[in-house]
Order: structure tokens, then sequence, then C-alpha cells
């Protein structure tokens, strides 16, 4: 149980000061354009103390692939902002800040989509299956989000698919 209270060093050399995680949480929180409202940002805000890293809500790269109501945002410049906030909330509280990056494929709601088709990598449920252009897109857009994320000063980022 002590080394739970121990420092942990990553292989980046990133040192994480204990080894508890909050997993990420889906938690509808954010605004119809994918930002942090005030109640997301209290609700995160003392939910990090004491934690070595804090894994955010899975946050979308691509329209098209939401996956439930009010899911952030780390699409566009547009939405760094709104990044930086949760980034900077979370290692106030002297976690390490993690970005969950995420698309819906074939879970995505049709409803969420603006008018797109559901896509993923099989025809599955209601999805269509991607085409090669639409996977180097994807693959792109989560690219994009990384840099968002670095860029809004998270510490790293977890990709869901």
């Amino acid at each position: 149980m002590q080394s739970l209270f121990q420092a942990y060093i990553l292989n980046n050399g990133v040192e994480v000061k204990n080894r508890l995680v909050v997993a990420p949480m889906t938690h509808w929180g954010s605004d119809a354009n994918g930002h942090i409202t005030h109640e997301e940002h209290e609700f995160i805000k003392g939910r990090a103390e004491d934690f070595g890293m804090f894994i955010s809500a899975a946050t979308l790269v691509a329209h098209g692939g939401k996956s439930f109501d009010c899911e952030p945002h780390a699409i566009d410049e547009g939405d760094l902002e709104s990044l930086s906030e949760l980034a900077n909330t979370i290692k106030s509280q002297g976690a390490k800040a993690i970005l969950q990056l995420h698309h819906g494929g074939y879970t995505a709601i049709p409803e969420l989509t603006n008018g797109l088709d559901v896509i993923a990598p099989s025809a599955i449920n209601s999805a269509r299956e991607m085409s090669a252009d639409e996977v180097e897109a994807l693959v792109v857009a989560f690219g994009n989000a990384t840099k968002l994320a670095i860029k809004a000063g998270f510490d790293g980022v977890e990709t869901r698919c």
C-alpha cells in the first residue's frame, strides 16, 4: 500500500507525485459548443486534489463522432480557451492533467452528428464503414486534438475510440 503514495517516473521522465489516478468520467458538463461550463469547472475543482493524475472526460476530436450530449471538444482553435481552463483547473490542484481524446465511431448518436454519417472502421449497428480517406482524416483529427491539448497545457493525452 505504501507504494501507492510514492512518486512514479514515466518512461518520458515525467514524475507523477503518486500512483492515484482519477479515471475519466462522463459528466455531461460542457455546453452545446463543447466548452467547459461554470458547473463543470466547479465539479472538477477539488476532484484532482491529492491525486497524481486526472484523466478528463472523453473529449471529441471530430464532428460526427459525438456519443453523448454536452461532450467536450478538442476540434479547433475555438476550443483552446476551454481546454486551457480545464488543464489549469486540474494542474492547480497538483495533479497531472490528461485529456482523453475520443471519437464515438459506431456509438456516435445520429442526432448529435450535425447531419454527418455515423462512421466506424466497419459497418456495425447504424454506422457506415469508413473510407480510406475518412480513416486518414480521423488520424489527422486525433493528431490535431493532441496539439491542442499540448497548447492548452495538458501533460498528456489518452485515446478512446
